[in-house]
């Protein structure tokens, strides 16, 4: 009998021996996840606190910046040289459009406008067309005039 109580007891002390091991091994993986979790939370935090730092900016320099007039004009960049969209944002970074000042101030939702350039390019080879025409009529009537 006193085999079998020692026998036991080893047995339970074996058992929370590796209960306590299990325990341990919980709250390391536990502390590990939340570990994660956190410096993924301080990394985001950390970006949302530069862009509405970013944004109280320009929002400052808005109030600060004088209206667009006689002395001081609307700047005339576009968004590429074969379009007659005006660029969203000022050499500066303030935004100048709408779409600017909804990409600043995170309220922006994209819109497919398309590309102007081959709409620039269809009318340019359509003028350069007609003035081609033109041309020729003119010089059918030089010709006219001279046979005359």
């Amino acid at each position: 009998r006193i085999e079998r109580d020692i026998a036991s007891a080893q047995s339970n002390t074996q058992s929370r021996i590796r209960d306590k091991q299990e325990d341990k091994n919980q709250l390391n993986d536990i502390v590990q996840k939340s570990l994660l979790t956190d410096s993924k939370w301080i990394r985001e935090e950390r970006t949302s606190n530069a862009k509405q730092l970013d944004q109280r900016l320009t929002f400052g320099f808005l109030q600060t910046e004088a209206i667009f007039g006689d002395s001081n004009p609307a700047p005339k960049a576009r968004q590429h040289p074969l379009t007659w969209r005006v660029a969203d944002f000022s050499p500066q970074g303030v935004p100048v459009t709408l779409q600017g000042a909804a990409k600043k101030f995170g309220h922006f939702v994209p819109t497919d406008e398309g590309d102007d350039a081959r709409k620039v390019a269809n009318w340019k080879k359509d003028v350069n067309e007609s003035h081609r025409h033109f041309l020729e009529d003119q010089e059918a009537e030089r010709q006219r005039k001279r046979e005359e």
